[in-house]
Parts: C-alpha cells; sequence; structure tokens
C-alpha cells in the first residue's frame, strides 16, 4: 500500500504502479482455476484474463526497454493474452505474474525514464507499432493502465464471491481488521 508521501518522481511511479499491480493481483486471491477463468459480467473477461493481460503488458514493457530476452510480442499475443489457457494453471499464471512484476519494478526504479523505447503496437488506436516514445510515457501510461484493469479485476471478483479489493488486499498483506476492512477469508465468501 503507497500511503500519502513526500517522494522524487521515479518513487511515486513505482509507488502507484505496484500498488495496481498488487490490486490486480489480489483480485485472484484464493480463487481456483476455475474461478479464475469465471467471466460473470456480460464480456469475455475474467480474474485471470486481466492477470494474464497486465503480465503482458509488463513483458512488453520489459521487451521495449531491452530488460527481458524474449522475441517481440505480436498482436496474436494480444488477444490471446485475455484468457488463462487450457494448459494453464492458477499457480503458473501468478508465478509468471510475480516474476515479471518483480523484473517491471527494477526496470521503473532503474531505467532512465527518459529512454526513447519503441512502444508496442496499438492498432485499436490506428498505431500498429513502431513509434518512438519516452519511457516516462509508457510508465504513466501504465499506472492508468493498471488502475484501469484492477477496477475490472475488483468487479468481477465482487460478483464471483462478494470480495471486495480492501478485504482481499488486508487478506494478502496480513493486515488486521479495523472499522472500516475485515480481511477476506473463505470462510466469509458468499
Amino acid at each position: 500500500m503507497y500511503l500519502p508521501a513526500v517522494d522524487d518522481e521515479r518513487t511515486t511511479l513505482r509507488n502507484y504502479l505496484e500498488m495496481q499491480l498488487d490490486a490486480v493481483r489480489d483480485a485472484g486471491y484464493g480463487l481456483n482455476d476455475e474461478q479464475l477463468r469465471d467471466t460473470p459480467l456480460r464480456s469475455s473477461l475474467s480474474v485471470a484474463g486481466i492477470i494474464k493481460h497486465v503480465a503482458w503488458c509488463m513483458a512488453g514493457a520489459l521487451n521495449a526497454s531491452g530488460q527481458l530476452d524474449d522475441s517481440p510480442l505480436d498482436l496474436a499475443d494480444y488477444f490471446g493474452a485475455f484468457t488463462m489457457g487450457e494448459g494453464e494453471s492458477g499457480d503458473s499464471l501468478r508465478a509468471t505474474y510475480e516474476d515479471l512484476k518483480a523484473k517491471y519494478l527494477v526496470m521503473v526504479e532503474n531505467t532512465d525514464l527518459d529512454a526513447v523505447i519503441v512502444a508496442p503496437p496499438a492498432p485499436w488506436y490506428g498505431l500498429p507499432g513502431g513509434n518512438d516514445v519516452a519511457l516516462r510515457y509508457l510508465v504513466v501510461h501504465h499506472v492508468e493502465e493498471f488502475a484501469r484493469h484492477a477496477g475490472h479485476a475488483d468487479i468481477i471478483r465482487e460478483q464471483i464471491d462478494g470480495a471486495t479489493a480492501a478485504a482481499l488486499n488486508a487478506a494478502v498483506e496480513g493486515r488486521a481488521a479495523n472499522e472500516f476492512v475485515t480481511p477476506w477469508q473463505p470462510s466469509a465468501a458468499v
């Protein structure tokens, strides 16, 4: 949890990113594979799909900044990044997410935010890729993007079992109950 502080730009960005990444992760806390795949809303989004998509975004940024030794991500990867495949498990998805999150946050901590990288494709905006951007632009965009997806994951999770973001985060972080939040417990599920 990033509480009010007086920090420099890099620390502020890194901590806000970590908070949003934790919120996405927390949405899957305590869910089994079937629940992770559940799509209780009108769309085809699932908690697993959001976790996998955010991991895909982190991998794209790591690739673009030269921090990850993978081949560039293509559009087919993008569309597949919203669904937990039949051969994937929640445990493997979580492990990949946590590994990428650690590398991504190190990138934000240590890479020159003014470094110019090639932005990943965004054909839905008419950008097929190859656009130069400052890493700072991508990092700030990710604050927005990851917050949006954390909200999506919150709504889906509430539909699955009524768990709320604050209760899940308190459970994950091992915080005690207070007058505002009681940490989520499996027995408290609806």
